[in-house]
């Protein structure tokens, strides 16, 4: 039974999201059964592996919280996780979970979570089955006479075997003898949802992937400590113990000793200490309650948890250490090598077959990883999908885990958009026949040595360049624009890194990035040159695959060289195109050079130019601050309200131990979702109480300020893809004023990392807006210098408005005289 596809419904910021799991095509080297997840932060890839360790058995929560549901509420729907098997053996249909639910030779499974905290509900598609010329209802006895011929047959047969029969039981063993005997009588219909299926929920959790997750943001040690419950190393150490030590003599042995202990509990035959202790624990309890008690004993499943009671250590020059006290780097290496171990395990064992798919779940696995060592992982990783004995599914920032040439299928592009997650898959060969071949070829061939090629599915701007000439100019024309005062060099380098520029080393090798490009949605431009002979013969096929949309091509005429300066070079083209532009002099730089940058960039070069006020200061002196001065603090604290204790309701006695601490710094909020003590405040409703942890409002907000909170209902400022589709400001302002907030940007939404900051959101003059999260004392750093512009590409969650701060209660102690 192999996995195909999971379906994510309803998963804190996906609403729904199906992934498909590609075949290994032993035609393409490449090819496994590998899914590479790649997108901006914020785009939910690490919570589609959270999503599937939340259905899977083995890995931690088994239960959601409110932060797992969509945007945190309950009300949008109920989570769910979705698992399609195919190929589905007659081994395995003999299973209990499975049997009765394949249909088209498809298993589909799903858990359901409705509330948080609370236990999965277990479902499987079953096709309906129709009963052939069956009365429906068949409830009186003259309908049982005058049954059809075929039926009366299987009536009469169930009827001998149990003469006591009445409906509606005889009804119903008529049916399941049909179901067991009589295929000509049934057929199957759509398929519906079965509840429970397999009786119990062991049943189910005994089909489904056997996942190892290696997260990306936790504290490493406990990845590779293998007494650490649910840690990569523990998770794949048991996975190897099981499979090697089943039913190992040894391992039998325990277990028949464990049942002899049991022996000694059970109550026949109960050892004689075991009831003493039970009666003299019974007799003190007896003086309190009448209650009984009973000692009882479970042998331990020690197949199941050897790796939970075993110990690793590593020698580093001749020091034994556990692997969590080494390094991060070390931790991973680790790792990577218990996977190619469990790797080359399975492949011995490949025709025996494990018990259950292994899925592995890896978030960046370049993570602390030296380059050598990350394509290392890559090779292991790329090995493991392609022995059919497991499946893997990354997120990645790395170019190193994709493959344009033989692995399309397994990239997996996500994108934030006004609607919502948008995935981007395409399981179709983009390169079908031999006609395609030699491209196919070509890509590999550019990959092979340039992996950074694959950068085109990290950025928003892709150009393509013929070869090293157009791409040595770039930063040369850059460079000499800004020591002309033309351009500004920070405002270029920034458009520089907003673009990947693929140098594709030959035109015929443009064609299959564009195929690639094309079916990924991806936006590009090209720059080449016209050529003669054989090589123009390219051209044709390249506007083609644009669309025949010139706008977004330049063609240098006969090439780059003659075209811009009108020379010929046979050698050292890059180094002389670079030279040459920067001697250039702002009389006499081409215009057709400024064009080609602009184009390679799409950006004007006037929106590069030098800011005035910038040219200005950097002609004055610059004044240095003495050392030992710092910066004016404002006081803020004045404005803010002040509230007598006095004014909250229920409870009325205000006790500072109860609250939770808020993060006006460096603190973590470790959970918003209940925020705790809340009460009634005269004229606002119900607010929530905070103590101040940390000192970046320390202008307005002290460290232990009892803070007054009025919660926000999903408050969220949405990233778009450009400034027309941005939240109109009026509308962002009915929701967020000027003040404090408790707020968290991206990722942080995530990991709870929520603080108070000062927000600040202005209109501009061109009817654009923008928004500044501040910390108010300057002295402590945060974003940067104090304070962070929210880009178009951010996701800001306002979770609540301070309102206020309890007054402090004066000392009540003796006056003066007394």
């Amino acid at each position: 039974m192999r996995l195909e596809k999971i379906t994510i419904r309803k998963f804190k910021g996906i609403r729904e999201l199906e992934l498909i799991i590609p075949r290994t095509d032993e035609n393409r080297e490449g090819s496994a059964d590998f899914i590479s997840i790649v997108g901006e932060n914020n785009c939910c890839k690490s919570s589609i592996l959270e999503a599937i360790c939340l259905a899977c058995p083995e890995v931690e929560p088994s239960q959601p919280t409110i932060d797992h549901f969509h945007m945190r509420d309950e009300a949008n729907g109920p989570i769910e996780v979705e698992f399609e098997f195919g190929e589905v053996t007659e081994d395995d249909a003999k299973k209990r979970a499975i049997g009765p639910h394949v249909y088209n030779d498809k298993y589909i499974v799903r858990k359901k979570w409705s509330e948080a905290d609370s236990r999965a509900i277990y479902e499987a598609k079953a096709p309906t089955v129709i009963y052939k010329n069956l009365p429906s209802p068949l409830t009186k006895q003259e309908q049982l006479k005058a049954l059809p011929p075929e039926w009366k047959e299987v009536f009469e047969t169930v009827k001998a075997k149990n003469p006591a029969a009445k409906n509606p039981a005889l009804v119903q063993e008529m049916k399941t003898f049909a179901l067991e005997n009589k295929k000509e009588l049934i057929e199957q219909g759509a398929p519906q949802w079965d509840t429970n299926p397999g009786g119990i929920s062991p049943n189910l959790d005994s089909v489904l992937p056997r996942v190892i997750y290696v997260p990306a943001i936790r504290e490493t040690n406990e990845e590779a400590a293998v007494s650490k419950r649910g840690s990569a190393i523990r998770q794949i150490v048991n996975t190897m113990f099981e499979e090697d030590l089943e039913g190992h003599e040894v391992i039998e042995a325990f277990k028949d000793a464990a049942d002899r202990v049991k022996e000694l509990f059970d109550e026949v035959g109960k050892h004689a200490a075991i009831r003493a202790i039970e009666g003299e624990l019974t007799r003190r309890l007896g003086r309190l309650i009448d209650l009984e008690a009973i000692f009882d004993f479970t042998p331990p499943e020690v197949s199941d948890n050897l790796a939970g009671k075993t110990e690793l250590w590593v020698r580093d020059q001749d020091i034994r250490t556990r692997p969590e006290h080494q390094g991060h780097g070390a931790q991973r290496a680790l790792i990577l090598a218990l996977l190619e171990l469990l790797a080359d395990r399975a492949q011995r064992k490949q025709a025996d077959g494990f018990k259950r798919t292994i899925l592995l779940l890896i978030e960046e696995p370049e993570i602390y990883l030296h380059p050598s060592m990350c394509r290392k992982m890559r090779d292991v990783l790329l090995r493991i999908a392609r022995l059919q004995t497991a499946q893997v599914i990354c997120t990645t920032h790395s170019p190193v885990f994709l493959d344009l040439a033989d692995r399309h299928d397994g990239i997996v592009i996500l994108r934030r958009t006004s609607h919502g997650i948008e995935k981007v898959q395409r399981m179709a060969d983009i390169f079908p026949g031999k006609e395609l071949e030699e491209e196919r070829s070509r890509l590999r061939m550019i990959l092979n040595f340039d992996p950074s090629a694959n950068e085109v599915f990290f950025t928003r701007k892709v150009c393509l360049v013929e070869g090293d000439c157009e791409l040595a100019a770039i930063n040369a024309c850059g460079r000499r624009l800004a020591d002309l005062k033309l351009i500004s060099w920070e405002k270029f380098l920034l458009a520089r890194r907003s673009v990947t520029v693929v140098n594709c080393r030959g035109k015929w090798t443009i064609l299959p990035f564009q195929r690639v490009l094309n079916e990924f949605g991806v936006p590009y431009r090209i720059i080449h040159d016209e050529d003669k002979g054989a090589p123009a013969a390219a051209n044709q096929k390249i506007i083609s695959l644009l669309g025949n949309d010139e706008k977004r091509r330049i063609i240098h005429k006969p090439n780059f060289e003659q075209g811009i300066f009108s020379t010929v070079w046979t050698e050292d083209k890059p180094w002389r195109a670079s030279q040459t532009i920067l001697e250039l002099t702002a009389t006499n730089f081409p215009d057709s050079l400024k064009t080609f940058l602009e184009f390679v960039l799409d950006v004007k070069l006037d929106a590069l130019k030098p800011e005035p006020e910038n040219l200005a200061q950097a002609a004055q002196p610059q004044v240095q601050r003495p050392r030992h001065q710092k910066p004016v603090r404002r006081n803020e604290r004045e404005r803010i309200r002040k509230i007598a204790a006095t004014a909250f309701g229920e409870p009325a006695q205000l006790n500072p131990q109860e609250y939770f601490g808020i993060a006006a710094g460096p603190f973590r909020l470790i959970d918003v979702s209940g925020l705790p003590k809340e009460c009634t405040l005269d004229g606002e409703g119900r607010v929530v109480l905070a103590t101040i942890r940390g000192e970046s409002m320390a202008n307005t907000l002290y460290d232990g300020d009892t803070a007054v909170l009025k919660k926000l209902d999903n408050v969220f400022l949405e990233p778009v893809e450009d400034i027309a589709a941005q939240t109109p400001f009026d509308n962002f302002r009915r929701s967020v004023q000027n003040g404090i907030y408790l707020v968290a940007v991206n990722d942080s939404i995530d990991n709870l990392a929520y603080t108070l900051k000062r927000v600040i959101s202005q209109e501009q003059p061109d009817g654009s807006w923008i928004c500044r999260i501040c910390a108010d004392n300057p002295e402590v750093r945060f974003g940067d210098r104090g304070q962070m512009l929210v880009r178009r590409t951010d996701r800001v969650h306002f979770a609540a408005k301070l309102i206020g701060i309890v007054e402090a209660v004066p000392n009540e102690g003796p006056t003066n005289g007394q």
